[in-house]
């Protein structure tokens, strides 16, 4: 009999589950995709708890020089196991998390802005400390140099220096964004000096980024949940793809009905234990209408099967609480009018007509017409390809939409301007 695999809820490294007997859904199909993209720098945005955060160190376990004796163990018996590119385990990875700053305001965010990338870079000697032999040298270094740009540039020329190229991985490149959704802050053109998500910590950033193209930065893949115009970070970075929208890309994080079916033959879990129609409650997005499957939420179906796993039939809990959406979020969205009716109309299951937009501007990210586009963004509502001539947008799920009548009835509670009955 198979032996069951552990299911791997909330664990986002790529070697802890290749190595300790949890499943992996191969995603790894995309890294060559991805290689044979005619550009090498991309972003990709998926709503929350989609599996960014493992997709990221599925990447940097495929491409860091220090996983290359690994990599069977960690690849064999995926798909680019078999079909490995030319660039595996050929590049020095830098890794950047930005999902913790401190954006209570600029100096708080500043310094953990600069924290956060000497951290990252601390770590990344650190893991290379068998390569990079002078690694107690570099520390002491690295404790001197007081700003983001000059720690990447420090890092750029030891990585230049060893022949090497440079993979560079963002995983929520957009946090400081979540920000002004959460406060509801608005602001003009000419007050960029005075907010945080434009202040010259983040345009020195991304301008080293670009400036190392030139030489030792070969490749970029940012991660988040927002798609900023990258001109708004800084002047000229424009050497970004979004894949965000693209169909080859519908499939890349998420699960597939064929890929839940593995999962179930994988955990073995008895089918009568499920009972709930899974594409209904987790299921149902598009991330292009031409794609070729709807995709279920990862953590979502996760989490349940975890609990079936756990308790069996008597697991009732069907919706994660950590999967609830953020209320201040979307509360600050609905101090106008037009949003207040559109969340009414998807929580009595309506489809909206809407295109996605593709990418925000900082400066006009709270306007009434982006409203649908963030939620869309948020996992909140997804494309709807019932009607092929007609661009639209629905709650994607039943769990979804349990959380929407959950924050509408909130809203009722609470008196919330323009949510009486």
């Amino acid at each position: 009999m198979l032996k069951r695999k552990k299911i791997p809820y909330g664990i986002p490294n790529f070697e802890s589950i290749r190595t300790q007997n949890y499943l992996y859904v191969d995603k790894t199909r995309f890294i060559e995709i991805l290689e044979n993209e005619d550009t090498k720098c991309h972003f990709l945005i998926r709503p929350r708890k989609f599996g960014k955060s493992l997709f990221v160190s599925m990447l940097e376990h495929y491409y860091d020089v220090r996983f290359k004796s690994k990599f069977q163990e960690l690849f064999g018996d995926l798909y680019i196991g078999q079909n490995p590119t030319e660039k595996a385990n050929e590049y020095f990875v830098l890794n950047f998390d930005f999902s913790g700053l401190d954006t209570s305001d600029i100096e708080s965010f500043n310094e953990s802005f600069t924290a956060t990338v000497k951290n990252s870079i601390i770590t990344f000697l650190t893991v290379h400390s068998e390569i990079f032999k002078e690694i107690s040298t570099f520390k002491n270094e690295l404790k001197t140099i007081t700003s983001a740009r000059a720690c990447l540039e420090f890092t750029f020329n030891i990585i230049h220096s060893f022949g090497k190229k440079a993979f560079i991985l963002v995983d929520e490149y957009d946090h400081f964004v979540n920000d002004i959704l959460a406060k509801g802050t608005t602001f003009s053109k000419n007050q960029n000096q005075d907010n945080i998500w434009s202040n010259r910590v983040i345009i020195s950033f991304y301008e080293t980024l670009k400036a190392g193209t030139k030489s030792v930065v070969d490749r970029i893949f940012l991660t988040g949940i927002t798609p900023i115009s990258f001109d708004n970070l800084t002047s000229g970075f424009n050497i970004m793809t979004n894949l965000s929208l693209e169909t080859r890309y519908n499939e890349i994080l998420g699960f597939t009905k064929e890929e839940i079916e593995w999962v179930i033959e994988q955990i073995n879990l008895d089918k009568s234990f499920i009972s709930v129609d899974l594409e209904y409650m987790y299921g149902g997005y598009l991330f292009d209408n031409r794609g070729n499957d709807k995709i279920y939420n990862t953590s979502m179906i996760l989490y349940y099967f975890k609990g079936l796993v756990t308790s069996g039939k008597s697991f009732k809990y069907l919706i994660d609480d950590y999967e609830k959406i953020d209320y201040s979020k979307i509360k600050n969205l609905l101090k106008k009018e037009y949003n207040k009716q559109i969340i009414r109309e998807l929580a009595e299951n309506k489809s909206i007509s809407s295109n996605v937009i593709n990418l925000f501007s900082l400066e006009f990210i709270l306007e009434e017409k982006n409203f649908l586009s963030i939620l869309f963004y948020l996992g909140l509502v997804t494309i709807d390809n019932s009607n092929p001539n007609n661009s639209a947008l629905k709650v994607p799920n039943y769990a979804i939409k349990t959380m929407y009548w959950e924050f509408v009835n909130r809203m009722l509670f609470e008196g919330y301007k323009g949510f009486s009955s």
